[in-house]
């Protein structure tokens, strides 16, 4: 097991279960460790970061617990609340707002951030990651860690990426814990080679060891420890704060410190790096790398990057050369820095006497985006939305890369808010274009405006432009159909305007047919003529079609969303749109609002039949009865919601309590929506009063 033994990440498709070959040895020991369950270690299962949270506290021994109170995604009786409650004591898990996502797959690039912090793997080069085809993939926030951790050996691509936001399986995870833990030791021996995790056990101090490659301190120290006649050829890691101490010669190739309150004294120069956390450090120094806060108590160091965080050098210590290469870095203190190059925005050198140099990257927040393509409007029969942006008031002074004339950035194309391309490194320069192509895919929910956004991200600042364009879902072609019952005159009839046959306003011929929409008992009949004239003719003076009308294949859920949504656009003052189909013979029921209406139950029911059908409308459900009385027959669960029409249950005979007619699928009714008991009983439970009930 050496440092440089690599991790080949296996990007296939494999069945969970036993490990691989090239995994066992890593399994076993984490099986050993208590790490895996021993016979079930799930090896080729994704891994979590609450998993990952546990294998790392258990290999640590650690013992204290954060606060976790305010994130609302760990409950207290969740088997990883304490796992996660050690790691983010140790600085190194981290929330995004009141979230830590334990139950979230792990992805490789989640995955080299935190155990580059527990393991102290830092100072990679992006060289480390020019091999890899997807390594504009990689996030910024883990750019750093991934470098470092492929640089090291401890993590390999396959031949085709890195695959950073893919997710970990936990043989892979075993093996990079394998491959960085080397030895576990508890302070009695110490092996020739390799990396060493000690488990300290309250010891104050550590003699007269040689490690000749990285050693972490893990497990619980007293107040402070002493490293006397202690060499460490790689590097010395103090994870989850430390008080530590290197005497009597202790020299390590680099320290590095990585969460909570840290601090460290050393009688030799050499490389530190503050990692996360805060740490107070003494000594005099080659190099001091702060990504958290450093209080630089004394000594001199030859130089000192400050990223993100604030260095304070108190009056008894000295750099020579500080580099504020991130956004919001601070140099403060009564002590003494000579040189200051400050090379990004918001950045502040408050100490007396630095010479100062700015060579600040301009950032993107300049820069100008305009559509020299705008985004076209989409239509059902050319359903794709293009456009291209035009790029200036590019200034690429000071920004990092070998080509002064390019700024690389992210570029992330958005489709109605939802991320639809990403293009991590985009050559940014002064009139660059971008394009970008979607489809407008007309089923579910849909707008009548699409909103196309393009948005440039470049470290912690961002600019972008929204473009709308229109769906025209009117042109959205209807494939719902409703029954329409043909009537023909049987002789010429007068057509009128009232359904009491009042208000004449012309003459049904004989022989005219026309589409049968509504009736007046047996008085008269409501009719559209084929020129379009509706009114009401006498109902004897009509033959009304006895055909069957009913489609008994029922429509998609997309179709019907579609037709609810945007073919009709309905509303109802409830959250509950009712549909019934006339055509398919259902009940369909929506939950909802106006353009987002989404299926939740489809009932199958009988409707009027042919000669008394059910008036097609959109109504309201008014009341509710427990049943109707009919002399000899009755109904039940009565729902109103067209005066005399209602949904019901089928009728029953009074004298016997039987069904007497069972008919469901098919119209049969007298205009009433007959439905099976237990359908218009949950109806009856859920749907409230003033709901839109639809009949079409």
């Amino acid at each position: 097991m050496t440092a440089l033994l690599g991790l080949l990440l296996c990007l296939g498709a494999a069945a969970a279960g036993e490990p691989d070959v090239w995994a066992r040895d890593a399994v076993s020991f984490a099986e050993e460790q208590g790490l895996m369950d021993a016979g079930n270690p799930r090896a080729q299962e994704p891994a979590t970061r609450a998993e990952l949270a546990a294998m790392l506290t258990r290999l640590f021994g650690a013992q204290t617990e954060a606060d976790l109170s305010a994130y609302r995604d760990v409950p207290g009786t969740a088997w990883y609340h304490s796992a996660m409650a050690k790691a983010v004591a140790m600085g190194l898990f981290e929330g995004s707002g009141d979230t830590l996502a334990p139950e979230a797959k792990l992805t490789r690039e989640q995955a080299a951030a935190v155990l580059g912090r527990a393991y102290g793997v830092c100072g990679g080069s992006d060289e480390a990651l020019a091999a890899f085809a997807d390594r504009d993939e990689v996030g910024t926030w883990a750019k750093d860690a991934l470098a470092a951790m492929t640089g090291e050996g401890y993590m390999k691509g396959n031949g085709k990426g890195i695959n950073p936001a893919g997710a970990i399986t936990r043989q892979e995870l075993a093996q990079l814990l394998y491959n960085l833990t080397g030895t576990i030791s508890d302070g009695t021996s110490f092996p020739a080679d390799g990396n060493v995790l000690l488990r300290l056990n309250g010891e104050s101090a550590l003699s007269g060891v040689t490690v000749n490659g990285n050693l972490v301190l893990g497990g619980e120290t007293s107040e402070a420890l002493e490293l006397r006649r202690v060499t460490v050829k790689g590097s010395l890691v103090l994870p989850g704060g430390r008080n530590v101490t290197l005497t009597q010669g202790s020299a390590a190739g680099k320290v590095v410190c990585s969460g909570g309150k840290t601090a460290f004294a050393t009688e030799t120069g050499g490389d530190v790096w503050v990692l996360g956390g805060s740490a107070s450090v003494s000594g005099s120094l080659a190099s001091l790398h702060a990504l958290g806060d450093v209080s630089y108590e004394s000594g001199t160091a030859a130089e000192a990057t400050v990223s993100g965080a604030t260095l304070t050098v108190a009056s008894g210590a000295a750099v020579s050369v500080a580099t504020l290469d991130r956004k919001g870095s601070a140099v403060t203190g009564e002590g003494r820095v000579d040189a200051a190059t400050v090379e990004k925005k918001d950045c502040r050198v408050m100490t007396a006497g630095t010479e100062l140099t700015e060579k600040i990257d301009a950032g993107v927040a300049a820069v100008k985006i305009a559509a020299a393509k705008p985004a076209n409007d989409a239509k059902p029969s050319s359903p794709d939305i293009s456009t291209t942006v035009k790029f200036t008031g590019v200034d690429t002074s000071n920004c990092d890369g070998a080509d002064e004339d390019v700024r690389y950035v992210t570029l992330l194309w958005y489709a109605d808010g939802k991320l639809a391309e990403t293009h991590r490194r985009f050559a940014l320069t002064e009139g660059a274009t971008a394009s970008f192509t979607t489809k407008m895919v007309y089923t579910g929910a849909m707008k009548a405006q699409k909103a196309v956004t393009v948005r440039l991200q470049y470290e912690d600042e961002a600019v972008s432009l929204t473009q709308t364009v229109n769906t025209h879902l009117e042109l959205l072609p209807s494939k719902i159909q409703t029954i329409r019952v043909e009537a023909t005159a049987r002789r010429n009839t007068s057509v009128y305007s009232g359904m009491s046959l009042t208000h004449w306003i012309g003459t049904m011929r004989q022989g005219t047919t026309g589409v049968y929409i509504g009736y007046n008992d047996t008085i008269s009949g409501l009719v559209v003529l084929p020129d379009g004239t509706t009114g009401w003719v006498r109902w004897s003076d009509l033959n009304i079609s006895r055909k069957d009308y009913v489609q008994y294949t029922d429509y998609t859920r997309e179709q019907k969303e579609n037709f609810v949504n945007y073919t009709k656009g309905y509303s109802s003052t409830s959250d509950y749109l009712v549909w019934v189909n006339l055509k398919t013979q259902k009940v369909n029921i929506f939950t909802g609002a106006e353009g987002s209406w989404k299926l939740i139950r489809a009932f199958s029911c009988c409707t009027g039949k042919n000669s008394t059908p059910t008036i097609a409308g959109v109504f309201r459900y008014q009341y509710r009865n427990n049943f109707w009385d009919f002399g000899d027959y009755y109904v039940k669960q009565v729902m109103v919601f067209n005066g005399g029409h209602a949904f019901h249950t089928r009728t029953y005979v009074k004298a016997t309590g039987g069904l007497l007619d069972p008919t469901i699928g098919r119209p049969a009714s007298h205009g009433c929506v007959r439905m099976y008991d237990a359908d218009v009983n949950w109806m009856a439970a859920n749907i409230p009063f003033g709901s839109t009930v639809v009949v079409f």
